[in-house]
Parts: structure tokens; sequence; C-alpha cells
């Protein structure tokens, strides 16, 4: 099992290019030959999804990324999606929460028609 790790690339100036973690670290998965991702780990603040406008209570891949996973054939319905909100200063812990990659696309969905 290996592990592929990526980080956000976000521009200074609006409308400027970003990257995002997960297509870094699909991007690395397929350099190394990977067959199947069985999990993501996604951390940081929450933030209202740039298509459907829904926000949860951990961070979701954004529409480009869902569709980029999707696509990949390294990705199942059934993957795991573990969210984490690194801007909650709760002193029980930040909030999280594990979900099917099927789920956050189904969520996406009822809340804007792709």
């Amino acid at each position: 099992m290996e592990v592929f790790v990526g980080w956000n690339f976000k521009p200074l100036a609006k409308g400027g290019w970003k990257t995002c973690a997960e297509e870094m670290s699909l991007l690395e998965a397929r350099e190394w030959g990977a067959e199947q991702i069985i999990a993501i780990a996604i951390a940081g603040p929450v933030q209202p999804d740039d298509l459907s406008g829904h926000k949860g209570l951990v961070l979701h891949p954004c529409y480009g990324c869902r569709q980029m996973l999707l696509r990949s054939g390294l990705v199942q319905s059934y993957t795991k999606i573990h969210g984490l909100d690194t801007s909650s200063d709760d002193p029980r812990g930040l909030p999280h929460g594990f979900m099917d990659f099927s789920y956050i696309l189904q969520l996406h969905q009822s809340a804007n028609s792709y």
C-alpha cells in the first residue's frame, strides 16, 4: 500500500489557475502505477461547494475534482473519503467524517444537478 500526498495551490490574483491536492495525488498515483485508490483524506476549512453551493460539516472535493476522480478509473463508488475541518476550535477535537465517494456525488447532485 502506498500513500500519495498533494496540496492546494491557490492563486493570489482572482481568476488565476488553481491546483487541487486531489489532482496532484491522482497524478502521483498514476505515475507510480496504482491500480486503485481505497481512501482519500481531505483536510481544510469548510467552504461552500463551487458548483452546488452545499456546505457540509467537513471539506469535500470540489466539482472539478469529483469529476476527475470519477473519470480516473482509480476511484470506485465505495472509495472512502475522510474529511477533516481544520477551522474548528472545538476542544473535543476537529470535526471529521468518513463517506463513500458515491454519497458525496449524490449529496452534491441533489443540491444542484450536474
